[in-house]
C-alpha cells in the first residue's frame, strides 16, 4: 500500500489527536486501577491496559520528535525515562509477553494501581505507578503546547 503525502500541519493534527485520546484512556485506565473491590483478573487487566495506553502516549511523543522535528518533546520524554526506568522493561513483557520472571518470587509483579519490581531482600522498585503520573500529566501537556503551535 503506497504511503500517503500527509502535509505537516494535517501529521500534527493527528498528532495532537492521537495524544489527547491516549491521554484520555490513561485517565480512565487510572481511575479502573483505583477502583474497589475487584477480582485480581480486573485489576491485572486495568493496570495491563494502563501500561498499553501510557505507551501510546510515550509513542505518540516519540513520533512527534522524529517525524516533525519537533526536538522540543524529547525533554519531557526524558523526564518519563528518568522517573519509570524500567518502563520500557515493562512494556516489552507486556507486548511481547515474555513473562513470567524466571526469579520468582522476585521480578516484576501486579499490585492493583502499580508495577513494583521486587528485589532481594524485599525492597521493591516500582516499575509505573497511577497515583503517580506528573511527569505523564507534563509530558502530554507538552505534547499539546508544541503541537497545537
Amino acid at each position: 500500500m503506497p504511503r500517503r503525502n500527509i502535509s505537516r500541519s494535517d501529521r500534527a493534527r493527528y498528532y495532537l489527536a492521537a495524544a489527547n485520546f491516549w491521554f484520555e484512556v490513561v485517565q480512565l485506565q487510572k481511575a479502573r486501577c483505583q477502583q474497589e473491590e475487584k477480582s485480581g483478573v480486573e485489576s491485572r487487566a486495568d493496570l495491563s491496559f494502563y501500561v498499553v495506553a501510557v505507551q501510546r502516549l510515550l509513542e505518540v511523543a516519540r513520533m512527534t520528535r522524529d517525524r516533525l522535528g519537533i526536538r522540543e518533546i524529547g525533554q519531557a520524554i526524558d523526564e518519563f525515562d528518568a522517573r519509570w526506568p524500567k518502563f520500557r522493561e515493562l512494556r516489552n513483557l507486556e507486548e511481547h509477553i515474555l513473562g513470567p520472571s524466571l526469579n520468582s518470587p522476585m521480578g516484576f509483579t501486579y499490585f492493583g494501581d502499580f508495577v513494583g519490581d521486587l528485589l532481594p531482600g524485599g525492597a521493591v522498585d516500582y516499575v509505573i505507578d497511577v497515583r503517580d503520573t506528573r511527569v505523564i500529566d507534563r509530558l502530554h501537556e507538552k505534547l499539546c503546547h508544541l503541537l497545537a503551535e
